[in-house]
């Protein structure tokens, strides 16, 4: 009796400490199931949260991608249409030439007829030879020879001024000094008004004229009327201002020699009367 009473208490705690030892291993099984629950939940999150976030760049991306095409589209789209206006402009400029230079042609042809001027003639052959030194003096033509154009002599321009400006001539004077004077010259399109357009802009200013003269005799009797200043040949000024009618003004600036030139056609014999009147030229000019 007394054995299996103390086989009962031993089976008893036995059980017991059995008992107690599962349910340690229980407990620790549990600890660490909710230990790996835990840790196996946050890299999903994560991920799940990476993935989005990569989603809204790559949405991002491709948005700016589209953005800057169109914007590059439109920039080309604006530069077409600005060279297409620059085309149609040109080729409207060039339309007009068209026309002027037809209207030139008209007229030129006209000028013959009324004048009874023959394609052959030595008159034609003239102004072919003064329109080819036109467009050799504005640089797009050839250049002549010596034998169609000789240099009869040089002259120099003085500025001429009337009794109004006398005190202009107390000293030399700075052209730029001069601009708010009036000045007097040959019409636009002749060698004397392209002639001082140039030794002006050389000088880094504008020959700004208030009145035009056909000729320059006329710019003379403009500047003795006191309308202003003009250059006048210094040799056919020498005796107007020695009367006192005109004045010369003095410049820092040294005005551009000028040429007499005579132009020759040299294919064709000239007759007696042109060579004596060559001769002259030559003999009272040298």
């Amino acid at each position: 009796m007394g054995n299996e009473f103390m086989n009962l208490s031993i089976n008893a705690n036995g059980f017991s400490n059995v008992q107690n030892t599962a349910a340690g291993h229980k407990a620790e099984q549990a600890n660490k199931q909710g230990k790996s629950a835990f840790f196996a939940g946050s890299p999903v999150l994560t991920t799940k949260n990476q993935i989005e976030q990569r989603k809204k760049m790559a949405q991002k991306s491709a948005l700016k991608l589209v953005k800057d095409a169109w914007d590059n589209d439109q920039a080309v789209e604006k530069t077409v249409a600005s060279q297409r206006q620059r085309y149609a402009e040109l080729d409207a400029q060039r339309t007009e030439a068209k026309k002027a230079l037809a209207g030139y042609e008209d007229q030129e042809k006209t000028l013959k007829e009324q004048c009874n001027v023959a394609d052959d003639s030595k008159e034609q052959q003239d102004l072919n030879l003064l329109e080819k030194r036109q467009e050799y003096r504005r640089g797009v033509g050839e250049k002549l020879t010596r034998d169609e154009w000789k240099k009869l002599c040089s002259f120099n321009d003085i500025l001429i001024a009337g009794p109004k400006y006398k005190q202009l001539c107390n000293k030399a004077l700075h052209l730029e000094e001069l601009q708010e004077y009036p000045f007097i010259s040959l019409v636009e399109g002749t060698g004397t008004h392209d002639h001082y357009t140039k030794f002006f802009y050389d000088n880094d200013l504008h020959f700004n004229l208030d009145m035009e003269a056909s000729t320059t005799d006329q710019v003379l009797a403009m500047v003795q009327s006191n309308l202003g200043l003009g250059f006048y040949p210094e040799q056919l000024a020498s005796e107007y201002i020695m009367r006192g009618e005109i004045f010369p003004v003095s410049l820092h600036e040294s005005v551009p020699e000028r040429d007499i030139i005579l132009i020759r056609e040299s294919r064709h014999a000239e007759n007696i009367a042109a060579k004596k009147l060559i001769n002259f030229l030559k003999h009272t000019t040298n």
